[in-house]
Parts: C-alpha cells; structure tokens; sequence
C-alpha cells in the first residue's frame, strides 16, 4: 500500500486547478493518504475541497440505464457519464431522475 501511496502522489503532484470536475477526476481513485500529503507537500485548499466536497458526489446512472434509453454501449458513455458528473458536481442533491432526464435532455436524438 505505501508503494500505491507514493504512485498516486506522483501522479497527481503537479496539478494545479480550481475546476471542480478537473478536481475531482485528478483525485478520483487516488489512496486518500496520497491526497493529504499532497494537500500537506502542494496545496491544502485543493486537497480539503476533494476530500470534504467532492470525493463523495458519485452518479448514479449506468450503462444498463443508456441502453435502456436505446443509447447502444460504446465510447460515448463516457462522454454521457462525464457530463452528468459535471451537472451533478454542480448540484450534488440531483436524483438518478434527475440524471436520466439530463441524458434525455442532451444525449437523445
């Protein structure tokens, strides 16, 4: 685990951004430990943000639910996923009726 720790804190040392989507994707998935020591070593304003904002904001929708909508699997779900992340990172009380109403609104031909 302190291999992955390190790891994680190379990957993430050099970002700076006050983007909360490119915040959270930075973090995401980075040892919780990485984040305080690069809160500790770079930027703690960053850091606390993630980990008291945004590391628990997580979507709701799935690739079950776009291919119900009739939107076949491919690399556009991640573009799908994505942009709920961003509308849900900006209002984090949103519902999974909410995100698939978001998908309809703008994926949906």
């Amino acid at each position: 685990k302190e291999q992955k720790i390190l790891n994680d804190f190379e990957e993430i040392r050099d970002f700076k951004s006050d983007n909360d989507f490119e915040i959270y994707k930075n973090f995401e998935g980075k040892e919780t430990e990485s984040i305080v020591l690069y809160g500790i070593l770079v930027g703690a304003e960053i850091a606390e943000h993630y980990l008291n904002d945004l590391c628990n904001i997580k979507i709701s929708v799935t690739g079950e639910h776009l291919a119900k909508l009739g939107i076949p699997p491919s690399a556009k779900y991640k573009e799908i996923f994505d942009f709920i992340l961003r509308e849900k990172i900006k209002n984090p009380e949103l519902t999974i009726e909410n995100e698939i109403e978001i998908v309809k609104n703008n994926f949906k031909k």
